[in-house]
């Protein structure tokens, strides 16, 4: 199971829902096609084998600190 793209998915289907249940008379057969290539979508990535992606979790590398050495002031003149 890909669990960003269900996430993806889920998250279009909801906003679409949404926005179709505002206005149920005027629902046109795009707005039908869409939600339906939403759910084919979805159901693709339920079933996929693919591992879920771990952007989020992944730590960086931190740069080497650099050590300041100390300014010794010019001898006098």
């Amino acid at each position: 199971m890909d669990l960003l793209k269900t996430k993806i998915y889920l998250d279009k289907l909801n906003r679409e829902f949404t926005r179709m249940s505002k206005d149920p008379d005027t629902i046109m057969r795009l707005d039908l096609d869409i939600m339906a290539s939403y759910v084919r979508e979805l159901y693709d990535a339920i079933y996929s084998d693919e591992a879920p992606a771990k952007t989020e979790h992944q730590s960086r590398k931190q740069a080497p600190v650099r050590e300041k050495s100390p300014e010794i002031p010019p001898p006098p003149p």
